[in-house]
């Protein structure tokens, strides 16, 4: 999920918890909450990638994302080269790539 989506994302993933869906794995881009700054993946989630810039206005560099459980596992990639708007292809390739390496499995 990308920006917004990046915060629909995590909903979602709340949202099948309540079923008891598992989700293997998501990425999010640049995620930001209009209403709240913390953001928080459910239990149900194992592993989440978290690309986000370090400088932008608050409302557009991404947050930190937080575990509700120590089995959930975050990798954080501060991503320099781009902004909120310019998302390039190197971003898009570490994306492809991180599931890419997650099916092999």
């Amino acid at each position: 999920g990308y920006s917004t989506g990046g915060v629909n994302i995590l909903s979602f993933a709340k949202e099948l918890s309540k079923s008891n869906i598992s989700v293997s794995a998501i990425a999010v881009v640049d995620a930001y909450g209009v209403v709240s700054n913390d953001l928080s993946v459910s239990e149900n989630v194992e592993q989440v990638l978290n690309i986000r810039q370090r400088n932008g206005p608050f409302y557009f560099k991404g947050l930190n994302i937080n575990a509700e459980s120590r089995l959930t596992t975050i990798e954080e990639k501060i991503d320099e080269s781009s902004n909120h708007f310019d998302i390039d292809e190197n971003t898009i390739d570490r994306i492809i790539n991180y599931f890419k390496e997650r099916i092999e499995k």
